[in-house]
């Protein structure tokens, strides 16, 4: 097999995968499709969009299949890599932070900082919402804050998800 890369690419993604008959007579490749998450730095945040893959047979007719679509929530823009919006685990939170030193109480005094509680929308930016099937059907991922003793917050866990697949019909030959 063949690894298609780029090492002089601004993005440094892997476009695709490619395996070899040893006569070279039969072809098939893997490639990946990928864009930029909406308000992201140009060439970091990037996200997965679409797998596809494609093959030649030995008596050279191609084949084109997509095998997954991905699709995102988009819920609170990316901050940028210098923010101070994040939650005590590290998500991000959208609290308009300034300061990285958190509020904190000693004895009877509260000192004021940056909020290092969870918010549910910032957390699920960007994160997978669908997966669309080679079968015409799809995935659809729902997320909740993690629950701790201490309330939530922690990042996301996915209850049970919900499947919407198509009928499955069998190839004829």
């Amino acid at each position: 097999f063949y690894i298609i890369y780029d090492p002089f690419s601004v993005t440094k993604t892997l476009p695709g995968i490619q395996s070899y008959s040893f006569d070279q007579s039969d072809i098939r490749a893997i490639f990946f499709d990928y864009s930029q998450f909406p308000g992201s730095d140009p060439h970091k945040e990037l996200r997965l969009d679409r797998v596809y893959g494609y093959a030649t047979d030995t008596s050279g007719k191609e084949y084109t299949r997509n095998m997954a679509g991905f699709e995102y929530y988009n819920t609170v823009p990316l901050p940028g890599a210098s923010t101070a919006d994040f939650d005590q685990w590290g998500y991000h939170n959208n609290a308009g932070n300034t300061d990285l030193r958190p509020s904190f109480k000693h004895g009877s005094t509260t000192y004021a900082g940056a909020s290092r509680t969870s918010d549910f929308q910032a957390t699920l930016s960007c994160v997978l919402k669908r997966k669309y099937l080679p079968t015409g059907g799809s995935e659809e991922y729902q997320y909740e804050l993690h629950q701790t003793p201490g309330g939530s917050g922690g990042g996301l866990r996915i209850p049970p998800h919900t499947p919407y697949p198509v009928p499955y019909t069998p190839l004829t030959p």
